[in-house]
């Protein structure tokens, strides 16, 4: 095996592509093993496993989970886990429900600032299947599927990434916490 990827994300948190176009991309760019590892879920690892084997790629479980320390944001990475253990079943529900009920807040804001319409939660929840990371991205491809975007929604795009970047600027270098 020359290549691997070790950290991928999918339709199941906040990525595009389905567990098995996640394995012909791999295998025409030549990996001979992925491990997706969306945020808080498992959800596609079953059918990133199932499609793996079938084209003779290797794979294990996977999965990325957050966490702070200290006031920092920590993105742990787990990899080659027993899916069936009650535990871990326990924390990835957990985990799955409070994004659930964080996005939900998020797409109520938005609608009482009026930043969106024509969107329910039930709409986002009706079209992941479960298992999956709802979060912003989960909501705006509702919002794409249901052409329900509104005309300054680059706008909104822009506010969001702005946010995202506000948000890494805050968050302490690693490399200062490693030298004091």
């Amino acid at each position: 095996m020359k290549h691997a990827n070790c950290h991928l994300h999918s339709i199941f948190s906040d990525a595009q592509f389905t567990p098995e176009q996640l394995v012909l991309i791999g295998k025409s760019l030549g990996y001979g093993a992925i491990i997706l590892t969306d945020h808080e879920t498992d959800g596609g690892c079953k059918r990133l496993l199932q499609a793996a084997k079938a084209v003779r790629m290797h794979s294990t479980s996977g999965i990325e989970f957050y966490g702070m320390e200290d006031g920092i944001e920590l993105h742990l990475v787990g990899l080659d886990f027993d899916r069936n253990d009650p535990g871990i079943r326990a924390l990835i529900q957990e985990r799955c429900e409070v994004a659930r009920r964080r996005a939900k807040a998020r797409l109520e804001e938005g609608l009482a600032l009026g930043m969106y319409s024509g969107i329910t939660f039930q709409d986002v929840e009706d079209r992941y299947e479960e298992g999956t990371w709802l979060c912003i991205d989960s909501i705006i491809n509702t919002m794409k599927a249901k052409k329900c975007v509104p005309e300054d929604f680059d706008w909104l795009l822009s506010a969001i990434s702005c946010l995202k970047a506000r948000k890494q600027r805050r968050r302490r270098n690693p490399r200062q916490m490693l030298s004091g």
